[in-house]
């Protein structure tokens, strides 16, 4: 069950020229440290489900899909919700 108002990263991009620098992992940890102080256990993201770069870095860092919003006429509007328990 979702806590109320449950934290949302409304985007997360890096430049190609700055992958694989830490950079994502970094920021990870300042939102972890925040959801913690603010006393979340956890937040969530939506990705394209076609990301395959962005939903290894998400398991990676933890993160489960929990829902799965696809086949849409558009394929844009695909999405898939990952969450991250703190």
């Amino acid at each position: 069950m979702q806590e109320k108002e449950t934290p949302y990263v409304q985007s997360l991009y890096l430049l190609e020229s700055f992958r694989g620098k830490g950079i994502g992992k970094k920021v990870f940890g300042f939102i972890k440290d925040y959801c913690r102080r603010k006393g979340k256990k956890r937040f969530y993201l939506c990705c394209h489900p076609q990301n395959e770069k962005a939903l290894g870095f998400y398991d990676a860092m933890g993160g489960v899909i929990t829902e799965r919003d696809e086949g849409h006429e558009n394929n844009r509007e695909n999405s898939v919700k990952i969450e991250f328990e703190l």
